[in-house]
């Protein structure tokens, strides 16, 4: 009897083990492995061509918009009574607007304006006034496709294109990062090619794609690369990198300056040596700038610096006048920045700018603050890029001392 219990305990275990492997079997193909999936790295962006063929690129290189002294210029095309065209550089004095990606109740990386919306939006532009639209990024085919169809019909009051080439920060705040670079060139390549309307763009996360082949070169002001660097990045730079303090580009170049300026420089040199090399044009190119890295002093940011600052709006500098241009960049080269009214505090703190008066004799800061940020970039055509005040319902912006 005892050994019949012992075959049934011993059954019963054998069941217990053959069902506790099916489990495990089970387990492992309703649960697979995961598959790692090794990325190719990414293909190094660079020049092929010679110093010497670059410059020769550039030299022959087509040229409708430039920078001269304190001014852009345009080259146009007039013919007199008996029919004679001659070729003529006039003035332009920019009137521009930003157009940004979202609209309301979608995410700034749907890209969810048509092209409806687009032409909608030129038409707006060309009534009011307004001869350049300014982009932060590379848009959609159907924007550059309204552009190109909108100019042609309105050669009497066209809008030009200032292209915007966004760069995020690394995750170092170290700009000098290879593989940071190297997604840098990428991207500033990518948005000449769209411009000159041969560009073929994957999907990737929050970027436009597909294909481009409206060229609107021809009607394009210029290139703006980057965005408001941000102070913690450029100390980041200019401490990991204190050996870069010049560069001898092909058409851009920096005697002396930080490591910041003399990385935006070697990105604005292959910025205007690929359009040169490839497409046989030139336009003028600046860097974002924005009021905490301006190269003014601004006493107002160090009195009484640990009881009241909201946070160090002085504490470096990126200087636009570091960066100098070779004759060969014929479109030249100018100084955009992002100017608000309401900060930092030193725009309306600096006695200077309190006490400025405009041509009216009434107190203006903020006019008193672009006259001292136009002197000190005197010989070069300053473009407020950006300009706004919040459109918030509660108080945006608090002020941390009085003014009075």
């Amino acid at each position: 009897m005892h050994g019949k219990y012992a075959v049934i305990a011993l059954l019963l275990a054998g069941l217990a083990a053959l069902v506790s492997f099916l489990v495990r079997i089970e387990s492992r193909r309703a649960r697979p492995e995961p598959v790692r999936i090794v990325e190719p790295a990414a293909t190094p962006v660079e020049l092929t061509a010679s110093r010497e063929e670059a410059e020769s690129a550039a030299a022959g290189a087509r040229v409708l918009f430039r920078c001269a002294g304190d001014e852009f210029e345009h080259l146009t095309l007039t013919s007199n009574a008996r029919g004679e065209k001659t070729e003529s550089w006039q003035k332009l004095f920019v009137v521009g607007a930003n157009l940004g990606v979202a609209l309301p109740g979608r995410y700034p990386t749907e890209f969810a304006a048509t092209r409806a919306d687009y032409t909608r939006w030129l038409e707006q532009m060309g009534s009011a006034g307004i001869n350049v639209v300014r982009v932060y990024t590379i848009l959609p085919s159907e924007f550059y496709q309204a552009l190109a169809e909108y100019d042609f019909e309105h050669s009497d009051r066209p809008v030009y294109l200032l292209q915007g080439i966004w760069a995020e920060l690394p995750v170092s705040n170290n700009l000098f990062d290879p593989d940071y670079s190297n997604e840098i060139r990428r991207e500033i390549r990518d948005a000449i090619d769209v411009v000159s309307g041969r560009a073929v763009l994957p999907s990737r996360p929050g970027s436009a794609a597909g294909a481009y082949s409206a060229d609107v070169s021809v009607f394009t002001l210029g290139y703006v690369f980057g965005r408001e660097w941000e102070p913690e990045a450029v100390e980041a730079t200019d401490s990991a990198n204190p050996a870069a303090s010049r560069y001898d580009g092909v058409l851009v170049n920096v005697p002396r300056g930080s490591p910041t300026e003399v990385w935006l420089a070697g990105m604005l040199d292959f910025l205007v040596q690929y359009e040169a090399v490839t497409y046989g044009t030139q336009h003028p190119v600046a860097f974002v700038n924005w009021l905490p890295l301006d190269p003014m002093f601004h006493p107002s940011e160090y009195a009484d610096r640990w009881r009241t600052r909201e946070s160090d709006n002085d504490i470096v500098t990126v200087d636009p006048r570091s960066i100098q241009t070779t004759p060969a960049l014929r479109a030249g080269y100018f100084a955009a920045y992002h100017v608000y009214p309401y900060y930092p505090d030193f725009v309306f703190l600096d006695s200077t700018y309190r006490s400025y008066r405009d041509p009216r004799g009434e107190p203006d800061n903020y006019a008193g603050y672009l006259s001292d940020l136009k002197r000190h970039h005197a010989g070069l055509p300053l473009l407020v890029a950006e300009f706004g005040v919040p459109s918030s319902r509660g108080n945006a912006h608090h002020i941390t001392r009085s003014t009075k």
